[in-house]
């Protein structure tokens, strides 16, 4: 019996805006945070958002990696840190329209 496969949906990868992405270095840059580029696989709403509006995505630290999940615990300084990126990240956006 042959087998036969068939692609129901396509997914194809989403580039960021070059200008968001450096907004968001720079401002945990310039908190004093580390930071590193990372690739997502999963399906963010940004992924759609991208493809109408400059767009970049903060990532922050969960216990034990997870995220997406019921589960997802952050603490609160990290989260604290989140924000304090995005809002460097936005006003430095908001300089540059």
């Amino acid at each position: 019996m042959p087998s036969r496969v068939d692609q129901l949906w396509d997914s194809p990868p989403v580039a960021f805006h070059p200008d968001c992405i450096a907004a968001v270095e720079n401002a945990a840059r310039e908190a004093g945070y580390a930071y590193r580029k990372l690739v997502s696989g999963p399906g963010h709403d940004s992924a759609y958002t991208a493809r109408h509006v400059p767009t970049s995505m903060i990532f922050i630290p969960c216990k034990d990696g997870l995220s997406h999940n019921e589960e997802e615990s952050a603490k609160p300084e990290d989260l604290a840190a989140g924000c304090e990126v995005m809002l460097r990240a936005v006003l430095t956006m908001a300089q540059a329209s």
